[in-house]
């Protein structure tokens, strides 16, 4: 937290055991008092070092990777080749052209929400991380396009897309899509034991891939859709896809003249909760002083 009064990582701070061993990133505030206090290494952030909707190669995900044995190095080579990939300059880059294809269906369509659908584990983290990027970033009066990813495909026709294809005028989806087998689990056969001979010999990923991919049919019959797919899942394909999620929303939040950065009613949450944690620890501190009601 650049400000260090973020409530959630604060306290998240104050439940864990002092002696915990934690780097800090902060400039100021509780969090940066905190990380002195406790004896942690704490860094502050310069200027130069963005935000989440800058250019990724940070220290805040840099010392994480490192930390945890990961291929730091690789990873930041990743991200420099998605940098230089997704010119913001170019109007022909992914990024940009992504965000003026959705800004013209919000404008044609009056779109103002986009199912995001995968079918892999790990990808739903990606696509998360876009839904979390783009309702931070762009939602603001004159803007009510959310994002939201729900279960997980292709169980996600029976339990949302019944009801997004059902209301579809004004919706859009997003599919990232793991084209690559799935990986060997000790219940699943090789193939199928299939009653339908139409049907034999399918693995598990043939079933998973094509069940997908009907869903995907259904939607750009109904509504604009987006189809990425994906042929395998490492850290390389995380880092192109992050870029590409922040890039995608700094360019939208640009076309509609929006701060990307600034989240006021996230600030009035959190100003609020603080006051709250107050009240409910005088009160707390009361009662245990005898002072409550008998």
């Amino acid at each position: 937290s650049r400000s260090g009064i973020t409530e959630e990582t604060v306290k998240l701070h104050e439940l864990t055991p002092r002696t915990a061993a934690r780097i800090v990133f902060s400039n100021a505030g509780s969090l940066q008092a905190l990380g002195r206090r406790d004896g942690n290494l704490v860094l502050e952030l310069p200027d130069e070092v963005s935000g989440r909707y800058g250019r990724n190669k940070t220290p805040i995900l840099m010392a994480p990777m490192h930390v945890a044995g990961l291929d730091v190095q690789d990873y930041w080579s990743a991200i420099d080749a998605a940098c230089q990939a997704f010119s913001l300059s170019d109007a022909a880059s992914l990024p940009v052209t992504l965000a003026r294809y959705l800004r013209l269906q919000q404008l044609n369509r009056g779109v103002n929400h986009i199912y995001v659908g995968t079918n892999d584990p790990l990808l739903r983290y990606s696509a998360d991380e876009l839904c979390q990027f783009w309702n931070e970033g762009v939602n603001r009066d004159g803007n009510d396009i959310t994002m939201s990813r729900y279960l997980g495909l292709p169980r996600d026709s029976h339990m949302n897309l019944e009801a997004i294809l059902g209301t579809s005028e004004h919706k859009m989806a997003v599919f990232l899509v793991r084209t690559s087998e799935l990986s060997g689990h000790p219940l699943l056969s090789a193939r199928t034991d299939s009653l339908d001979p139409a049907h034999a010999g399918l693995t598990a990923g043939d079933v998973d891939l094509i069940l997908t991919l009907a869903n995907v049919k259904r939607c750009s019959e109904k509504m604009p859709t987006i189809l990425i797919t994906v042929s395998q899942v490492d850290l390389t394909t995380s880092a192109w896809l992050g870029q590409l999620w922040a890039d995608l929303t700094l360019v939208y939040a640009r076309l509609i003249g929006v701060d990307p950065g600034s989240n006021p009613e996230v600030k009035a949450v959190r100003t609020r909760a603080s006051a709250w944690l107050a009240d409910k620890a005088a009160a707390t501190a009361l009662l245990a002083g005898g002072g409550g009601a008998r």
